[in-house]
């Protein structure tokens, strides 16, 4: 699928909101008690404890450029 196609069949999918504004996209994650608006006025959110990576995750890519520092 390519990136036109996916664009496309997003947008017909009943969960998809396509507002014109910034504005807009933080009106409706208030009314679904998604966030707050805080003092200053920016949209926040309380993510939890247990997101993103986990710090105790490693990768290792070999290239030649780094293979030989790879044991």
């Amino acid at each position: 699928m390519n990136h036109q196609e996916m664009i496309e069949t997003l947008t017909k999918s009943p969960n998809c909101k396509s507002l014109n504004s910034n504005a807009g996209l933080i009106e409706l994650a208030l009314q679904r008690n998604e966030g707050q608006l805080s003092d200053r006025g920016s949209f926040s959110v309380k993510t939890g404890t247990h997101t993103g990576r986990s710090p105790k995750d490693r990768y290792l890519v070999d290239e030649p450029s780094v293979s030989a520092a790879i044991e």
